[in-house]
C-alpha cells in the first residue's frame, strides 16, 4: 500500500510494468522503435482489430441512416466514414487503425473480386461503401509524433469544428483515447451536428479520464470531478442524454484492453471502450 491509501504491489513484475508505462524503461513493439515514453493504453492487436472492424460496421450503419450516402450528409456516396481522433499523442492508434482497416478492406475486396480502391460496383452487396471504408484523422494540442504527418496540431474543441482536418468534410465519428482528467471535451463534440457517435477508450465513470458527471454521466461521490461529495444531490439526466445521445458498453472489445493502471495483480481491468450515439428523430 502506498501513500494516502493508494494500493500497489511491490513485486518485480508490477515494478517493471510501472517502469514501462511511466516511461522509465524502453518499450519495444513491431510498430515503433525502442523508446521510452509514457503510455496510458498499451494497444493490443486484438483490441485494435476489433475497433477497426467496429468502425467498418458503423460505416455501414451510418450509411443506412443517411440513405446510403456513406455517412456523408452532403451526398457523396463514395466518401469513407470520417473518424477524428482527439488528443492523439504520437499517432500510434490512428496509424494502427488505418492499417487494420486497410487489411480488412483488402480482404473483403479480394473476396468480391474488386480492387480495394474507389467504389464497389452497383449491386455488389457492399452497401454503397467504397474503399477505404473508414478514414482516420488525428489531432493533439502538443503532438509527440512518432509517425510523420499522422497528427495535426490543434486543440480538441477547435479540431472537432474544423472540417478541413477531415479531408474537407466534417467528422462523422470522434475517437478519444484516455481523455485528460478533470476536464470535458464531449460537450463540444456533441454540439457538432455532423457527429453521429463518439467512442471513448480508457477508464470510465470514476476513473482518471474526463470528469465523472460531465463526461460519463456517473453519479456518486466526486460525481462532478471536483473532489466534492455529491451523494446528497438528487441525480438528474446525464449531460450526454440531455444532448440526445445514448451510452453503449462494448465488452467484447474491452476484454482485450490493457491500460496504465492495469497492474498484473489486479483481477479486473480498468480501461474500457464505450460508444455514445446520437439518437435519431
Amino acid at each position: 500500500e502506498g501513500k494516502q491509501g493508494h494500493v500497489k504491489c511491490a513485486c518485480v513484475s508490477c515494478k517493471r510494468w510501472r517502469d514501462v508505462v511511466d516511461g522509465r524503461q524502453a518499450f519495444v513493439c513491431s510498430t515503433i522503435k525502442k523508446q521510452k515514453q509514457r503510455m496510458y493504453e498499451v494497444f493490443t492487436k486484438e483490441h485494435v482489430a476489433r475497433l477497426a472492424a467496429y468502425f467498418r460496421k458503423r460505416a455501414r450503419r451510418v450509411s443506412g441512416d443517411e440513405g446510403n450516402t456513406g455517412g456523408n450528409t452532403y451526398g457523396n456516396t463514395n466518401r469513407p466514414l470520417q473518424v477524428l481522433e482527439l488528443g492523439a499523442g504520437n499517432g500510434l492508434l490512428r496509424y494502427s487503425l488505418t492499417n487494420a482497416v486497410a487489411a480488412l478492406d483488402s480482404r473483403e475486396a479480394s473476396a468480391g473480386g474488386i480492387a480495394a480502391s474507389g467504389a464497389p460496383p452497383k449491386g455488389h452487396g457492399f452497401d454503397s461503401i467504397g474503399f477505404p471504408s473508414v478514414a482516420f484523422y488525428a489531432t493533439d494540442v502538443k503532438p509527440s509524433v512518432s509517425f510523420p504527418d499522422s497528427v495535426t496540431t490543434a486543440d480538441a474543441e477547435s479540431a472537432v469544428r474544423d472540417s478541413k482536418l477531415c479531408g474537407g468534410s466534417p467528422p462523422d465519428v470522434v475517437l478519444v483515447c484516455w481523455h485528460p482528467m478533470h476536464c470535458d471535451w464531449t460537450q463540444s463534440v456533441r454540439a457538432v451536428p455532423s457527429v453521429k457517435e463518439y467512442v471513448m477508450v480508457g477508464e470510465t465513470d470514476f476513473g482518471i479520464c474526463g470528469a465523472p458527471w460531465k463526461t460519463w454521466g456517473y453519479f456518486g461521490d466526486d460525481g462532478d470531478g471536483d473532489g466534492a461529495d455529491d451523494s446528497h444531490i438528487p441525480p438528474t439526466t446525464p449531460p450526454y442524454a440531455e444532448d440526445g445521445f445514448t451510452r453503449h458498453a462494448l465488452p467484447k472489445m474491452s476484454s482485450f484492453q490493457i491500460g496504465k493502471t492495469d497492474e498484473p495483480w489486479r483481477k479486473l481491468r480498468g480501461t474500457k471502450t464505450v460508444s455514445f450515439r446520437r439518437r435519431h428523430g
